[in-house]
């Protein structure tokens, strides 16, 4: 019998990759799951269907059901790499797809300057956690960061800020391979996964464990970390600009 439903809230195709491990551990524990893109995942000229195709069978090699993923993304229009000027957008229409359905657990994206789409969905998800009385118990997972690395560097999973409480997901034989190797569903974004698939194989083949970190609304008002962030470093976007763009969504949703 099912404990309760969960929800995953991720910005691009591909982003399972991430947080496969506890994908996998709220299904073997009986949870139902909802896994929601909330961009279509079109940067580059990519075909959104190509890439939902692509996470829909990585997911499946989870354990995941189609019917447990939405593509909110492709239905409310909201394109890759905009994010962070549509968060009220996609909250709405998450609201809408959602319905009354009731959630006990959320995960997203951390916090980390990584992906202006991952931060914004971080807002997206702790904004959307209020309306649902679950602030505490909504946690963020590292996808990629600039974190205390020169400036052609990145680190790959890697939760930097240890302020809030987390949680450890032990990867076990042979599930660690699974886990290492579900780039290779990802086809049409094989260049990215050329540079994030080195520190990714060796986190989940020989660090063998993932960190989850308890997310926080008083954090997006503060600067990820100290240094460029990555997205400043690899796409000219400056963090005042991704605060002015979503500060009256944070102003109308957050107290600080």
């Amino acid at each position: 019998m099912a404990n309760g439903n969960i929800l995953f809230l991720l910005a691009h195709q591909d982003d399972e990759y991430f947080i496969a491990p506890f994908i996998v551990r709220e299904k073997f524990n009986g949870n139902l799951i909802n896994c929601v893109y909330l961009t279509d995942g079109s940067g580059y000229g990519i075909d959104p269907q190509k890439r939902d195709k692509e996470s829909l069978n990585a997911l499946s090699s989870l354990g995941v059901e189609e019917r447990e993923v939405i593509f909110l993304g492709n239905e409310s229009g909201v394109k890759d790499s905009t994010a962070m000027i549509h968060c009220q957008i996609i909250l709405d229409g998450l609201i809408q797809q959602i319905g009354d359905k009731r959630y006990c657990r959320i995960y997203c994206p951390a916090w980390e300057g990584g992906h202006t789409d991952h931060d914004a969905v971080h807002l997206v998800a702790l904004a959307f956690a209020k309306t649902r009385n679950l602030v505490n118990e909504t946690w963020q997972f590292s996808m990629y960061n600039a974190y205390r690395v020169p400036k052609l560097f990145f680190r790959v999973m890697y939760l930097f800020d240890l302020s809030q409480e987390i949680q450890t997901e032990v990867i076990k034989f042979p599930n660690e391979f699974k886990f290492a190797f579900l780039f290779r569903f990802y086809r049409s974004q094989w260049k990215t996964w050329i540079g994030l698939s080195p520190q990714s194989i060796f986190k989940f083949l020989f660090v063998r464990r993932m960190k989850i970190q308890l997310a926080s609304i008083k954090k997006t008002f503060h600067r990820p970390h100290d240094g460029s962030l990555l997205y400043e470093k690899r796409f000219g976007i400056m963090f005042d600009y991704f605060m002015e763009q979503t500060r009256n969504f944070r102003n109308y949703h957050f107290d600080k």
